[in-house]
């Protein structure tokens, strides 16, 4: 999960969130991410990550890293950097001049097992 703010907005603090999930390909908006190798390591930095304390904390009922795990990580940079320039002409209000308009706020990972959910 990556949660960023708009920069434009100050007072209400508007935010949106981007969910990704790994079934068996990768969905992104409307396209594929085309390295499963890299989606692959993510899930295994998440797998290596869960903090204890973070099980059933929040909605997420499952296992689930700190909540910044992934803003100083390399793997994560570039995965944000292809789907920003990915999708910059189909959803421009989103993601053209992203880095100008929006701060990463935070971006986590989380692991749904069998008998896990999402509320």
């Amino acid at each position: 999960m990556i949660t960023f703010l708009d920069r434009s907005e100050r007072l209400g603090e508007y935010k949106h969130s981007l969910n990704i999930t790994y079934p068996r390909t990768v969905n992104i908006i409307m396209g594929n991410y085309p390295y499963p190798e890299k989606i692959h390591n993510l899930m295994l930095e998440i797998k290596s990550n869960l903090k204890d304390t973070m099980h059933s904390y929040t909605y997420v009922k499952g296992g689930m890293t700190g909540w910044n795990y992934f803003l100083d990580k390399p793997l994560f940079q570039e995965f944000m950097a292809k789907v920003i320039n990915q999708h910059q002409l189909s959803h421009p209000e989103m993601f053209q001049y992203f880095f100008d308009k929006m701060n990463i706020l935070n971006a986590w990972g989380n692991e749904i097992r069998t008998g896990d959910k999402v509320d």
